[in-house]
């Protein structure tokens, strides 16, 4: 009895231990863990199954954390080229996001889960590339992952995984066994030549559920037909009864034979399967007929990806004035010192070369509405930036309140990387109680929920209902919706699927708008998925996105809406950037005056503001800290003004201080004002700490303690810069950021060799290597190659022989992986 598969099975499942399944999944034994079943076969369509996993675990966990519905809120077009100013650069890899928010879920609940994937015998690629990529970095995913077949043939893509497990822990993980024989005769019968013999509500039943496909939710086709859920299960029920071959998991879901799904729709009205369509397009849309009918018209066929508009201004009352009115010192007088005496942050760095000063006066001409005597943007920006104390005042007051709800991240630190640090860290000293753990749903298995948004299944059944407007648009978001898990390629494909639907179509204003938004979106996708090797994929690289964005710049009009000139130009600064050499940095600064200046004149200053940080990335990469200073000090006023009504605002003004905090690493700081720099910088982190905890937001958490740790080592304050960079390493490694974890592990390696440890320092290089080989991240990579040359040439100063085949062992890792993944070259400074 001990040896039956099905106990071996719920062992490995309790000892958390990934596991393949062939030939079913068995009842759960009662010790086993609660288990969150994705069907492979259902929804239909690339990803699908990611997808449905994520809803359900952020189902489970009361939602996504307030951080991740501001960014989705966003469709991924408000990341700036200032991202880059922090080290954070688009990776590929949808399976970072689903680890991470499984992490998540064990870790806020004492309840044991298991993430079951049936039917992979029907995933698609990309769905199996995931899944083989959290294989093969063991560690990564703490959830026990399922992975059932129903049936195993050597040459569906899906056998990779079997291969992959076994070879990773041997037979024991693959299990396989032949469910109980079932009556005689199994064949699948065939569809009757009439469906007359069916009760009237059955058969409409079973033909609306046939319109949604082979597989069907019965709640979906409750909504569609306008039932009670109960009605519909009952009928599926006497369907059953009276011989249909329905297949039931037990979940909602059902499945037809192809050939009767067919037969089914076949049975139909034409008028009335293109109703159904598009009514199943309306629901999986998330809109109502009406709504849909609305949206769909000409006038309404407008930008995609706006960015997300503000509150009225007048809401706020007590809100300062706009910091684009407000006059002040020029950022030439003489008025650039803090009331104590002190300068300014902005005149704590060096004057820009004279490359750099010839970059700046785009940012003189960056606001349409100047005062009556011509004062140019950066006036008073000295003041504005003067005191990170006085500025941040009542954000640090109202972020307190977030150490209540955040993440308790820190506690004491009695164990940390190799016993060095042993003493507490700055906040477990005046953290008065622990964190409230997120409530997590324990009560019941996942259910579905209504309404089911998928915006590639609308996209779908719009198109077969003939609106083919609406399903472009639908097939634009569900690319946001993959680009935002990495999974570009998927993305790329729903993006050509719209162009051609709304090629088909005459030219009218409207969707020549349209063209062009796609158009960008297409060259935020080959941007993004950029590869460190153009010979590899010439379809995703910066040449190719510029050469996209710039036929959606021809196609613009002077009469087109504002925002979606500045989304076009938004988007060519960023790829200008990206490219790095002076004439495209200068066309960057350019663009982002244009785009600013359409921002402005559409009324959205937090746009405009949003601007202003990316183009403060842009003079950092000039060499004029100083500028970029007063310009995000200026956005950070703007910000502050918003972010308690706002949570997309809140992530601004956080980034804005993290930004603010990174400068010393970028720049030369003036002579004498170098401890007073990086106490601002410091200042700056833990105002953005304070938000960031507020929002829940681990990951950026953590990279803030990163910044810490860094600026505490450019103090030689060692001790303190091992406790923050230790407490980042315990996040990153809970969550699975692996880029994040190499940065750190780098920056750890620093302050362990800057102690003499040496050894530990190769120790942590070495592991955070194999974190990158295993993530496939060339950008982890560069950062390693980062963190070896410090140590070579610490090394180089001492007597280090007997570290010497070490360094030569890691040298060679580093040298390997770089052949396997390629090499890109990061800016200056530790984050690139």
């Amino acid at each position: 009895m001990a040896n039956r598969p099905e106990d071996a099975l719920w062992s490995r499942v309790d000892n958390g231990l990934h596991t393949v399944v062939i030939g079913g999944l068995p009842e759960p034994a009662p010790s086993a863990r609660n288990l969150i079943r994705i069907a492979c076969d259902l929804p239909q369509h690339s990803l699908g199954p990611v997808f449905e996993a994520l809803r359900e675990v952020e189902h489970l966990m009361g939602g996504s954390p307030l951080v991740e519905q501001a960014r989705r809120a966003q469709h991924w077009v408000v990341v700036g080229l200032r991202q880059r100013m922090l080290g954070e650069h688009p990776e590929s890899g949808p399976e970072a996001e689903l680890v991470e928010a499984c992490n998540r879920l064990l870790q806020h609940t004492e309840q044991p889960y298991a993430l079951v994937f049936e039917a992979l015998e029907a995933a698609d690629e990309n769905t199996v590339d995931l899944l083989v990529r959290m294989l093969q970095r063991p560690g990564w995913m703490r959830m026990p992952l399922v992975l059932g077949f129903r049936e195993r043939h050597d040459e569906m893509p899906a056998a990779r995984l079997i291969e992959v497990l076994h070879g990773l822990e041997g037979d024991d993980a693959v299990l396989s066994w032949e469910k109980p024989a079932r009556a005689a005769n199994t064949a699948t019968p065939q569809p009757p030549d009439t469906w007359s013999n069916l009760p009237a509500d059955v058969l409409q039943v079973l033909r609306a559920g046939a319109t949604v496909g082979t597989g069907f939710e019965a709640e979906l086709v409750a909504a569609l037909l306008d039932l009670e859920a109960l009605d519909v299960y009952d009928h599926l029920q006497r369907a059953y009864d009276l011989g249909v071959p329905l297949k039931d998991r037990g979940e909602g879901r059902f499945f037809l034979p192809k050939s009767w799904a067919e037969s089914l729709r076949a049975s139909l009205l034409p008028s009335v399967l293109a109703v159904w369509h598009r009514r199943l397009g309306m629901l999986l849309a998330g809109l109502s007929m009406e709504a849909g009918e609305e949206a769909d018209g000409e006038d309404n066929f407008g930008p995609l990806y706006r960015i997300p508009q503000t509150p009225n201004p007048a809401d706020f009352d007590g809100a300062e004035p706009m910091p684009f009115e407000q006059g002040g010192a020029a950022a030439g007088s003489s008025d650039v010192l803090d009331g104590d005496g002190t300068p300014s942050f902005a005149h704590m760095f060096d004057e820009p070369d004279d490359d750099g000063a010839s970059h700046t006066a785009s940012v003189t001409r960056i606001h349409p509405r100047r005062r009556d005597d011509g004062a140019a943007l950066d006036e008073g920006a000295s003041e504005a930036g003067a005191s990170a104390t006085e500025r941040g005042a009542s954000a640090a007051e109202r972020g307190a309140t977030g150490e209540e709800r955040g993440a308790d991240l820190g506690g004491t630190m009695d164990n940390v990387v190799f016993g060095v640090f042993s003493h507490a860290s700055p906040d477990s000293r005046t953290r008065g109680r622990e964190e409230e753990p997120a409530r997590v749903n324990v009560s019941a298995p996942p259910t579905r929920r209504q309404p089911l948004h998928d915006p590639a299944r609308a996209a779908e059944h719009l198109s077969a209902a003939g609106d083919v407007e609406a399903a472009a648009k639908r097939y634009m978001l569900a690319a946001g919706q993959a680009a935002s898990l990495g999974a570009y390629g998927q993305a790329m494909e729903h993006v050509r699927k719209s162009l051609s639907l709304i090629d088909r179509l005459p030219s009218t204003p409207a969707r020549r708008r349209f063209r062009i938004q796609t158009l960008v979106t297409l060259a935020r996708l080959q941007a993004q998925a950029a590869s460190p090797n153009p010979e590899l994929n010439s379809a995703f690289t910066l040449s190719s996105a510029l050469d996209t964005v710039d036929a959606a710049l021809a196609a613009l009009r002077s009469d087109d809406p504002p925002e979606l000139h500045a989304d076009a130009r938004s988007m060519a600064a960023s790829i200008c950037y990206d490219l790095g050499d002076a004439a495209s940095l200068t066309r960057a600064l350019q663009e982002l005056d244009r785009a600013s200046a359409m921002h402005l004149e559409a009324g959205d200053e937090v746009a405009a503001a949003r601007l202003l940080n990316d183009q403060a990335a842009v003079y950092v990469r000039l060499g004029d800290p100083g500028r970029a200073s007063l310009l995000l000090a200026k956005s950070q006023q703007i910000f502050e003004s918003r972010a308690d009504s706002d949570p997309v605002t809140m992530i601004e003004l956080a980034e804005t201080h993290h930004l603010l905090a990174s400068l010393p690493f970028h720049a030369r700081i003036r002579s004498g004002h170098e401890a007073d720099a990086l106490a601002m910088g410091i200042e700056h982190a833990r105002l953005a700490e304070r938000w960031y905890r507020e929002l829940g937001a681990n990951r950026e958490l953590a990279r803030v303690w990163e910044t810490i740790g860094r600026l505490e080592l450019q103090r030689r304050d060692h001790e303190r810069a091992g406790e923050h960079l230790s407490r980042a390493l315990q996040v990153q490694n809970r969550i699975g950021d692996v880029t994040g974890l190499a940065r750190t592990t780098a920056a750890m390696a620093e302050v362990l060799s800057a102690r003499g440890m040496h050894r530990n320092a190769l120790v942590m290089l070495s592991d955070s290597i194999e974190l990158n080989i295993d993530k496939g991240s060339p950008i982890g990579l560069a950062y390693n190659r980062r963190g070896y040359e410090a140590l070579r040439d610490a090394l180089a100063n001492e007597d280090s022989s007997d570290l010497a085949d070490g360094l030569a062992q890691v040298g060679d890792r580093l040298a390997r992986a770089e052949s396997l993944l390629g090499q890109v070259a990061l800016p200056d400074g530790p984050f690139g």
